[in-house]
């Protein structure tokens, strides 16, 4: 696909969006890539520095009791909760980078120039406040969800996935952003499922590779039976790779969440007309009803054209 075409407001489908994010990323890599780090590294490195003791102890139960069934699974147990509870500091990370990643976009859309990663993350400081706190809330209610059951929680993070992106982009408040992104969400959850599913698709299925690489490696260079020390050296680095993998796809998730986000501002409130408006000095004007996408101004104009028929 043509690099000329990420810089159009038009309607996407799913594999558009996709195809553009590579092509944005590819067009923009040392500004993607150097923004993505700023948040994950430090996360990633955090994550494996918690993680190291947890897992070391879990081996080390395995090695003295392994025919201990209650003791192995108390170990386990206790270990991957402890795994689980960092995700919410990855998931933060992807939230704020998000933020940055829609500036990027919409700089790319209105053909301006940010050229360096702290131009990039200039707008996002202003607002860091209501980014990061919203940001955490979003996450808070997602992890809450998958605490009650798998499906709130599904429900929950893709209805509050674009919570960064209108606080950056629209200026809102943390109440007005999850109000904004479930009422851009709601008529378009499929496709925002649909698209979210395809990139931790991606990222699962690289993840499964290093892993495998991993586990071959072992197999062959260090035969029999492994020490603690080198299970918990080979999980440290199986998580190191997986962090690298992450790390090199997120600028891909956070280019899509926004392109996502103006193609349904796009498809819903007409977007890309008011955009070709304004660049051609047209004053459109104002919107009757308060907001396009409203539920009560879709009914009225229902009725409204009804009558007329």
């Amino acid at each position: 696909m043509e690099a000329t075409r990420i810089a159009e407001l038009t309607p996407r489908s799913l594999w558009d969006i996709t195809d553009d994010a590579f092509d944005l990323y590819r067009e923009r890599f040392v500004l993607l890539f150097g923004a993505a780090a700023v948040v994950f590294v430090p996360a990633y490195l955090l994550r494996l520095f918690l993680i190291a003791g947890p897992y070391a102890a879990y081996y080390r139960q395995v090695a003295r009791n392994p025919t201990d069934a209650g003791s192995v699974l108390g170990a386990s147990g206790g270990m991957l909760g402890y795994d689980l509870l960092l995700l919410p500091l990855l998931m933060l990370a992807g939230s704020l980078f998000g933020a940055v990643a829609a500036e990027i976009v919409r700089d790319r859309l209105e053909r301006d120039e940010i050229r360096t990663i702290a131009q990039a993350y200039r707008p996002v400081l202003r607002r860091f406040g209501s980014v990061f706190f919203g940001s955490l809330l979003a996450v808070v209610a997602t992890a809450l969800g998958y605490v009650l059951c798998f499906l709130p929680a599904v429900y929950i993070g893709i209805a509050l996935i674009l919570v960064p992106q209108t606080i950056v982009l629209e200026e809102r408040s943390i109440g007005s952003a999850f109000q904004r992104s479930q009422d851009l969400i709601r008529h378009n959850f499929a496709r925002a499922f649909g698209l979210t599913a395809l990139l931790a698709a991606m990222t699962l299925i690289l993840n499964l590779g290093f892993s495998g690489l991993i586990e071959g490696a072992t197999a062959t260079f260090s035969p029999g039976v492994e020490s603690p020390a080198i299970q918990t050296q080979k999980t440290l680095l199986e998580g190191a790779l997986g962090g690298i993998v992450n790390l090199m796809l997120a600028p891909v998730s956070g280019v899509a969440l926004a392109l996502l986000y103006f193609d349904i501002r796009v498809r819903r409130e007409g977007l890309d007309m008011v955009a070709r408006a304004k660049s051609e000095g047209i004053t459109l004007a104002p919107d009757p009803f308060g907001d396009v996408s409203s539920e009560e101004a879709l009914k009225l104009s229902r009725r409204l054209g009804g009558q007329r028929r």
